[in-house]
C-alpha cells in the first residue's frame, strides 16, 4: 500500500508499471494510472514444439531456492512418494543462498541422501551460462513442480511460472494471486489443501497416459502465446506505453 502512496505523491512520474493483472487491479483502486508488464521471457527460453523429443521416462523437476515460502518440503515429499515409480526420472535443481540459514538445512539434508537426484548452484556465483543452463533443463522438464506457498518468496507474477510455460513444461501449482488466469484453467492447478498427495496422483495418472501430457503441453503453448510475455513483446509493449504516456 505504501509502494501505491508514491505515485499519488508524486504524480509527475506517470504512473505504475505492474507485473501482475491484481496489482494493475490494485493500482487503479487508489486512482493510479496503472499498466500490465509481465516479466519479460528471453527467446532461447521457448522451444519448438516439433523439436522436443519425448523422454522414455516422465521427467519431473523441481526448481527454485530450497525454502519453504517456494515449497522446496513439499516437492521432497512428492519425491518420496513416487521413489518406487521406475517410469518417472525426479531432480531437485536448487538455487542457494549459502548465508541463509534455510536455504542451508534442506540443501544440506539434500546433499546427505542419495534416493533423490539433487543438481544445484549457488547463487552468488550466477552467470549468464547458469541462465541458458536454466533454459536447456526447463525444454528437457515434462513436468515442472511449482508448490509456492505464498508469492512474497517470490515476485507477484513468478518468472519461473512463465519460463516453464515458455519452455513448454506441464506446471503443477497452486492456485495463488494471477497464477491461475495466466496458465489457464487446467486440473494441474492443486489446492493448496492435500497437495503433496494430490501431485502424486497426478503424476502417476500422467505416467500411465502419456496423453494428457500432450493435451497439457500444447494448451500451455497457446496459453504462452495468448499472453505474450517474450521478450521482445514486453519490450514493444513498454515501448507502446512510453510513447502513449
Amino acid at each position: 500500500n505504501l509502494y501505491l502512496l508514491e505515485p499519488l505523491l508524486s504524480p509527475y512520474n506517470g504512473g505504475i508499471l505492474a507485473m501482475s493483472p491484481r496489482l494493475v487491479t490494485a493500482a487503479k483502486r487508489r486512482r493510479n494510472k496503472a499498466e500490465l508488464l509481465l516479466p519479460p521471457v528471453p527467446e532461447h527460453y521457448y522451444y519448438n514444439a516439433n523439436d522436443r523429443i519425448p523422454n522414455d521416462k516422465l521427467k519431473v523437476t523441481y526448481m527454485g531456492r530450497t525454502i519453504l515460502g517456494k515449497g522446496a518440503d513439499e516437492a521432497i515429499e512428492i519425491f518420496k512418494g513416487l521413489n518406487h515409480e521406475n517410469d518417472i526420472e525426479m531432480t531437485v535443481y536448487g538455487y542457494v543462498w549459502p548465508d541463509e540459514r534455510e536455504d542451508r538445512l534442506i540443501h544440506n539434508w539434500l546433499l546427505s541422501q542419495n534416493k533423490i537426484k539433487y543438481v544445484y548452484e549457488d547463487y552468488h556465483k550466477w552467470s549468464r551460462e547458469v541462465d541458458f543452463k536454466v533454459a536447456k533443463r526447463l525444454k528437457e522438464t515434462d513436468i515442472l513442480i511449482l508448490p509456492y506457498k505464498w508469492l512474497s518468496s517470490t515476485i507477484d507474477m513468478p518468472l519461473l511460472l512463465l519460463e516453464g510455460m515458455a519452455a513448454g513444461c506441464c506446471i503443477i501449482t497452486k492456485p495463488l494471486g494471477d497464477i491461475p488466469s495466466v496458465y489457464g484453467k487446467s486440473e494441474f492447478i492443486l489446492s493448496s489443501d492435500n497437495f503433496v498427495c494430490q501431485a502424486i496422483e497426478l503424476i502417476k495418472k500422467v505416467s500411465q497416459n502419456r496423453q494428457i501430457l500432450h493435451e497439457e503441453q500444447s494448451r500451455v503453448s497457446v496459453q504462452a502465446q495468448k499472453w505474450k510475455f517474450d521478450e521482445r513483446s514486453i519490450t514493444n509493449e513498454l515501448l507502446n506505453i512510453i510513447n502513449e504516456s
